[in-house]
Order: C-alpha cells, then sequence, then structure tokens
C-alpha cells in the first residue's frame, strides 16, 4: 500500500523536499498541482519503476479558491472539472477527500 509523507519541515520549500526511507531527494519526476503548494501534503512511495504522486488535500484546495473569491459551490465545480479531472499523465497528482466519522461507520 502506498504511503504518504508528512508535509515538510517549514524551513524548506516542499517543492524541495520528499522522504523515502528516512532520506530526502528532490521531487525529480513528481508532477505538481501549480497553485496548491499549500494544500500538498506529500507523496506516494510506490514500487520500483512507478513515479511518486504528489497528494493534495482536496478541501484545502477548494478553501484555497475560495481565497480568490471563489463561492464554495464555484471552487468545489472549479475544481472537479478544472483539477481533479486534468489527466498529464502516469504522473498525474491525487487529490485526497479526508475520511471522516460519518463516511467510515456508514459501512
Amino acid at each position: 500500500m502506498a504511503q504518504v509523507h508528512k508535509p515538510s519541515p517549514k524551513n524548506v520549500p516542499r517543492r524541495k523536499w520528499i522522504g523515502f526511507g528516512g532520506g530526502k531527494q528532490q521531487w525529480r519526476g513528481v508532477l505538481l498541482a501549480d497553485g496548491f503548494e499549500q494544500a500538498c501534503l506529500g507523496a506516494t512511495e510506490v514500487q520500483p519503476g512507478r513515479p511518486a504522486l504528489a497528494v493534495y488535500d482536496a478541501e484545502k484546495c477548494i478553501d484555497l479558491l475560495r481565497q480568490q473569491g471563489m463561492t464554495y459551490p464555484e471552487a468545489y465545480e472549479y475544481f472537479s472539472f478544472n483539477v481533479v479531472e486534468s489527466w498529464v499523465g502516469e504522473g498525474t497528482p491525487v487529490f485526497l477527500w479526508r475520511a471522516t466519522d460519518e463516511t467510515t461507520h456508514s459501512r
């Protein structure tokens, strides 16, 4: 199962770090969603030969759009159609919707 790494230390820009196995290396090959840096949670750790994927907090992405003057419905629609549905290849970022007690206990 893929693992998500915790956000970077405050003194290192998120675009310049990612830790695998306790080490740090550049985000080589990781595609990032421009304008959503504050919503980046980290990256997946995957099998050899597969690209790591940047992972973003979907609600935080919508909050960032709302800070630009959109209403929640406008931001949600924009995010859904222009960000999530944008396929930029095998390394397309992942957008995480956090589970809540309601979603995890409804099964």
